[in-house]
């Protein structure tokens, strides 16, 4: 009962990370801040927010290993697609967001492709974890 628990706390806890994070603070972030400045402050926040997500998702998949296995899966799936977010993914785009703004040839569409499958990655995740927390609390 213990490890139910744990798995429906953090689960919920990845759930309203991401819905707030994606939902409410990086779009005011943009609204309110001055370009250069938003644009410099994600790139700083994005991993700190990767690395936080992998490990909570991380610590709901190893509480529901012994109480709801599939759940356990979903959740070490979304935590590993959280991990190759911030190491493969995050340098990647940032490395193309660089060459967008100095002008490189091809950049801004590579930029722009790219970070739209990190987002569609990003809603597979919230979609996956609101199935988990969904299925651990019912």
């Amino acid at each position: 009962m213990v490890f139910l628990g744990i798995a429906v706390a953090a689960s919920a806890l990845a759930f309203g990370g991401m819905v707030t994070f994606s939902g409410f603070f990086a779009p005011m972030v943009f609204r309110k801040l001055d370009r250069q400045v938003a644009d410099t402050f994600m790139r700083d926040v994005f991993g700190p927010y990767y690395t936080f997500m992998a490990a909570v998702c991380g610590i709901a998949a190893l509480a529901a290993v012994a109480v709801q296995p599939w759940d356990a899966a979903i959740m070490a799936l979304v935590s590993a697609a959280f991990l190759a977010s911030r190491y493969a993914a995050m340098p990647r785009v940032q490395k193309l967001f660089d060459a967008r703004e100095r002008g490189e040839y091809g950049a801004a569409d590579e930029f722009q492709r790219i970070h739209k499958n990190a987002a569609f990655v990003n809603m597979v995740q919230l979609v996956a974890v609101l199935a988990a927390l969904l299925r651990l609390a019912l």
